[in-house]
């Protein structure tokens, strides 16, 4: 079920080892997969066969060649999950202010990282399911506008009225209720992100109070 389902996206394969073998300890039950570049990364994700649930990557990376991974997993609707530390709280702050879904915290809280991680795989279970309600729309919608224009289909109408709009009805409750669960899901997807962002923010101002004291 989840293999492969983390993507690590940096250039040094230390931190690859390091951070997987850090992360396996809080999310044992998940997979992670490694490249060295921002296209590698977007290339793999957006595979037909990907089946990945998250990135990593540090704030850096994320902001490198303007925000160039971090745009488009935006667009390919992958959530990015930023690793960040004392060191690093200025890009760390903008990536978040850019979109990133969350953030694990340097060292890493075991805890908050399972978290995050368990959140960002549940949005893209979100986004994956809404996707997949929005083909049906799409489908259904075609099949009641085509309805309408096929001239061999009128006679055949002619002659079994009746089970026609039966069959239009059923259509339109159908298009209804899917309707209805794509904006259950959508509303589902904003609310994780609002709390993985509050936590990412909450973790954020500990490192800067930490930074300031020390």
């Amino acid at each position: 079920m989840y293999a492969q389902s983390v993507l690590i996206a940096d250039p040094n394969p230390v931190i690859w080892q390091e951070l997987s073998q850090t992360l396996s300890r809080c999310a044992p039950q998940r997979q992670f997969g490694f490249c060295a570049s921002s296209d590698e990364a977007l290339d793999r994700v957006d595979h037909p066969a990907s089946r990945y649930d998250v990135v990593i990557c540090s704030a850096g990376f994320a902001e490198a060649e303007d925000c160039f991974l971090l745009n488009g997993l935006k667009c390919l609707s992958m959530p990015l999950v930023i690793t960040g530390g004392a060191t690093t709280l200025a890009s760390t702050r903008r990536v978040l202010q850019g979109g990133a879904f969350g953030l694990i915290r340097l060292p890493v809280d075991d805890h908050r990282a399972s978290h995050t991680l368990l959140w960002a795989s549940e949005l893209k279970k979100i986004l994956r399911r809404a996707t997949a309600y929005r083909d049906m729309l799409n489908n259904y919608a075609e099949r009641l506008h085509d309805c309408r224009r096929d001239h061999q289909l009128e006679e055949v109408l002619l002659r079994s009225c009746a089970v026609f709009e039966s069959t239009y009805d059923t259509w339109k409750e159908t298009i209804a209720h899917i309707e209805q669960s794509v904006e259950r899901l959508e509303r589902a997807a904003i609310t994780l992100e609002d709390e993985a962002r509050i936590q990412a923010y909450v973790q954020l101002y500990e490192l800067e109070a930490a930074r300031k004291m020390s």
